[in-house]
């Protein structure tokens, strides 16, 4: 599975977003999904979109259509976590 990863700009950075995205790699093996950088017109299975707060401020309209997961607090890598493997499943 591709995972591309779209940041946004960080002006209101309220947790570490890198760290997020790290912790939620790390449920994946690697044969299980390929995390990189989102670019502008690329394919992806799914768009993590890491926003640095709930003004989610990152253009992502580029995207679609397609599954696009969205976290904008550390509450919600978890769940974040859990929706990607849930589109790995029915991959």
């Amino acid at each position: 599975m591709q995972i591309g990863i779209k940041y946004c700009g960080g002006c209101r950075e309220h947790y570490d977003r890198r760290a997020a995205a790290k912790r939620i790699k790390s449920a994946f093996s690697d044969t299980q999904a390929e995390f990189d950088i989102a670019e502008y017109g690329g394919s992806y299975d799914a768009l993590l979109a890491m926003y640095g707060c709930g003004v989610k401020c990152a253009d992502i309209s580029w995207y679609q259509p397609g599954k696009i997961v969205a976290v904008d607090s550390i509450e919600r890598v978890d769940e974040a976590e859990q929706e990607l493997m849930g589109i790995y499943r029915e991959g």
